[in-house]
């Protein structure tokens, strides 16, 4: 059985690879089934982003029961070995026990932070494990309903880094909640930002004349801004919203453009942080990446739904610009603001014309996903028009516009790329950072391809060498490994 963002959940045979069977009843997308037979009978649970539980009969296509109390989208289900419960886990941070004959929720565990992506019960039914982003697992008790243990993981795999606005200064935000600032030409970590309660999703420095400031969007309700020489946050902005995942600066640098998991625009005047204008868009879903017009007559978003719009400020009016068929993560302007790019779920990149909304290109070659983009942002000799792209792939692509051909694959980090920038600087314009899963960050020469500097923080034991150990089980080893403790 499987479910989709189409709304619903086939049932395959594996003989034929035929299907044999569509139920349909959510209301957005699925995000996770479960399959049991019970009592003679094929039961399948099916659970979304509608943040309801379906149950079915696998047989009739029948929906038997409705489950409804989550508050946030479904992530995860299991069956109960005995059959008789269910179990789910919310982006609500929630993990709910459910009785089938009733669809009662008979009990909720809560304890999580972050979404609860991942739930299990143990062979017996009388454990529970569940894992989120918060970087926890934990075992629940059942009958009291109580944490009986949190396992801490560590996780501080970078989701984005930028520029200031003359090139001297990278920042980077991640997993770990930290933002940390770095010296270029030193290679050193001159500062770290804490006070962020969830990932680091977005960061930007303002533009020129405010060479200092540093916003921060980090999944939750506040964008904050930050004093990068005081280490201090100086303004702080909540529009409304659950989580906010980006936030730009106006070409000005006075206004902050916010999205997240809305359809709406927010847009800030930094002096004093107030709303000034909300633009409704008609994505469905999380609002993923968003992007100011250089000139600021328009805001472009990427979204879950897999839709680019483009939002006129003046008169509110959208476009839709349709293509990807996947989901968008990530738009940017041009630099003269004559073209919008879109990377997304489905590996490609698309390049349109911000006056007619027309896909004047589809750059394909990267074989996973699509992070984020970039614009040079200055012209580079021998190549004036670039775009960058990376990838789940662990590779960063420049683009060569002018011949709609690939002009370099970057390669040398060992996990997912999730942030490009070109340098500012018009001096050094062909450099690129990028930032990974695998905790560093690398400065790129995009004439050659050559990796010039690889930024890393040390880990917690770094540098500790641990020799003639015997006896470590193979998790035991990769948690060390991690820590820094073993080559």
């Amino acid at each position: 059985v499987t479910g989709s963002a189409d709304l619903t959940l086939k049932l395959w045979d594996l003989e034929t690879g035929v299907c044999v069977r569509t139920l349909t009843g959510h209301e957005a997308e699925i995000r996770t089934v479960a399959i049991r037979e019970i009592d003679g009978r094929t039961l399948i649970v099916s659970g979304g982003d509608d943040a309801q539980l379906k149950l079915w009969d696998a047989a009739t296509g029948e929906c038997l029961q409705t489950f409804t109390g989550h508050q946030e989208r479904v992530f995860c289900c299991a069956f109960h070995p005995n059959g008789r419960q269910i179990l789910s886990g919310g982006g609500d941070g929630l993990v709910k026990i459910w009785e089938i004959a009733t669809g009662k929720c008979l009990k909720t565990l809560a304890g999580h932070t972050n979404w609860a992506i991942a739930v299990a019960w143990s062979q017996d039914g009388q454990t529970i494990v569940s894992g989120s982003p918060d970087r926890t697992v934990k075992i629940w008790q059942i009958e009291s309903g109580q944490c009986a243990r949190t396992i801490q993981g560590s996780d501080r795999g970078i989701r984005t880094v930028n520029w200031n606005s003359d090139g001297s200064i990278v920042a980077s935000g991640g997993n770990d909640r930290l933002v940390r600032l770095w010296d270029v030409d030193r290679e050193t970590c001159l500062h770290t930002l804490s006070g962020h309660n969830n990932w680091i999703w977005w960061i930007e420095f303002a533009p020129t004349g405010l060479p200092d400031i540093l916003a921060c969007a980090s999944f939750e309700p506040t964008v904050h801004l930050w004093d990068t020489r005081a280490g201090a946050i100086v303004a702080s902005f909540t529009p409304g919203i659950n989580w906010i995942i980006g936030a730009v600066f106006s070409q000005s640098g006075r206004e902050l453009v916010m999205a997240g998991d809305s359809p709406d625009i927010h847009i800030w005047s930094v002096e004093p942080p107030r709303s000034i204008q909300t633009l409704t868009t008609s994505h469905r879903g999380y609002i993923w990446g968003v992007a100011a017009h250089p000139q600021g007559r328009s805001i472009a978003t990427g979204g879950e739904d897999g839709m680019v719009t483009l939002c006129d400020r003046d008169t509110g009016t959208e476009r839709k610009l349709l293509g990807h068929q996947g989901q968008v993560y990530c738009v940017a302007f041009s630099p003269d603001g004559d073209l919008l790019a879109s990377g997304s779920l489905d590996g490609t990149v698309r390049v349109w014309s911000v006056e007619t909304g027309e896909c004047m290109m589809v750059l394909t070659g990267h074989t996973d996903q699509v992070y984020h983009i970039a614009f040079a942002r200055h012209p580079i000799q021998g190549a004036p028009s670039l775009l960058g792209s990376c990838s789940g792939d662990l590779t960063i692509k420049i683009w060569d516009l002018d011949t709609q051909s690939c002009y370099r694959t970057l390669t040398g980090h060992t996990d997912y790329v999730a942030s490009i920038a070109f340098c500012p600087n018009p001096e050094t314009p062909y450099l690129l950072l990028s930032g990974s899963y695998d905790e560093n960050l690398r400065i790129w020469d995009v004439r050659t391809g050559e990796c010039v500097k690889v930024l890393t923080t040390d880990r917690l034991y770094e540098g500790t060498i641990v020799k003639g150990v015997t006896g470590l089980t193979e998790a035991q080893q990769i948690a060390l490994r991690e820590l820094g403790a073993l080559a």
